[in-house]
């Protein structure tokens, strides 16, 4: 959305703006603590510690823009990843402080991440017309991986909840 974040406590019938941030993307909630959850936004990373209440903008560490997507391990809440203009960021301290990880990445725009849930060490990335890269070491180190598509990028990637050899994608704007 243009402006805030969403939270509804009754299945969707009533809504709360809980955050006038701007330009927000993709939003997930941690798989390994539900009481965290992340947004992508255009200059930073949102988070919220107390399940969305409240958020937090986390720009130290981070470079660019458009953090689209914002996605942490299924098994370790301290692990999060995101991307942006400037490349690939890990951080290992639930986003306290992030570190960029571009090694072997081509960089652009950071479109599509995600993280496998039964192998948190490996990650699928799809940076804009620069293809799909691979990590096995919780995003440290990417190498690309064949890119099915002859034009376009993914907007979004998903692994199979038990096997990580089983990847879904999904072409288009967004």
């Amino acid at each position: 959305s243009l402006y805030g974040i969403w939270r509804s406590t009754d299945g969707g019938t009533n809504w709360t703006d809980c955050s006038s941030t701007t330009y927000n993307y993709g939003i997930n909630f941690s798989l390994a603590n539900p009481d965290i959850a992340w947004a992508g936004a255009y200059n930073g990373v949102l988070k919220s510690t107390n399940g969305g209440q409240t958020w937090t903008l986390i720009t130290s560490g981070l470079g660019g823009s458009y953090f689209y997507n914002v996605v942490g391990s299924a098994t370790d809440a301290t692990r999060v990843n995101t991307g942006s203009t400037y490349g690939a960021y890990r951080s290992t301290n639930t986003g306290t402080s992030w570190t960029q990880s571009n090694d072997g990445l081509y960089l652009g725009r950071d479109m599509a991440i995600a993280v496998a849930p039964s192998q948190p060490s490996m990650l699928l990335k799809q940076m804009q017309s620069c293809g799909v890269w691979r990590s096995t070491n919780y995003g440290t180190s990417w190498t690309q991986v064949t890119m099915p598509l002859s034009c376009g990028d993914f907007c979004s990637i998903v692994f199979n909840p038990t096997n990580p050899q089983i990847i879904m994608a999904l072409e288009g704007g967004g």
